[in-house]
């Protein structure tokens, strides 16, 4: 049945969130490293800062992710988790090192783009495209700083969350495109429709 690896990854997080013992165990940072906690290059994806943050992202990734399982197959899916949960590690460790990421919305980022390239392979043309003008304004709406749901969590949550990521989201959306054209079995498709 598809959906069970986004649902599996979904309850890891959650119990990470109610039984883990705090997010700075389980987040992504150069020090973190140092410290000798390697499994935080694929921990923070799922550690959360606060129950807002969580469902916030829980949201997105699933209903995101659950549409990939669809279209495409476990191993895809899994593949595209795996690059780039430990691509977007890297990335943080290597360009941002005095920051700590934490979150699925990096995940989801990538997986949101992974499904706009599925849904033109399949032929869903305008939803492809709608969907990519969407996920532009909402990412450029990011950088602007304006109009955020993840924002206004924070004015309901009694604990800070952390700041968005927004080079994470950007890198992170990109990779699932290109990661997902490349495993396409239909490029010649792609490539006449200008992706």
């Amino acid at each position: 049945m598809r959906g069970l690896l986004s649902l599996l990854i979904f309850a890891i997080a959650l119990g990470l969130f109610f039984w883990g013992d705090g997010t700075s165990t389980w987040k992504l940072s150069a020090t973190a490293l140092r410290e000798g906690r390697i499994w935080t290059l694929a921990t923070y994806a799922l550690a959360h800062s606060d129950l807002n943050h969580l469902l916030y992202d829980a949201l997105g990734f699933l209903l995101v992710g659950i549409a990939v399982e669809t279209l495409e197959s476990p191993l895809f899916y899994v593949t595209t988790v795996l690059v780039l949960v430990l691509g977007l590690a890297v990335f943080q460790v290597v360009y941002f090192p005095n920051t700590s990421v934490m979150g699925l919305s990096g995940l989801q980022q990538g997986l949101f783009g992974a499904l706009i390239v599925l849904l033109f392979r399949e032929g869903h043309y305008y939803l492809g495209s709608g969907l990519a003008v969407i996920q532009l304004v909402k990412l450029g709406g990011e950088i602007l700083g304006v109009s955020s749901f993840h924002h206004m969590l924070r004015f309901f949550s009694q604990t800070e969350t952390m700041p968005i990521a927004l080079h994470a989201h950007w890198i992170s959306f990109l990779a699932g495109i290109i990661l997902s054209s490349l495993w396409t079995r239909n490029k010649k498709e792609l490539l006449c429709h200008g992706i």
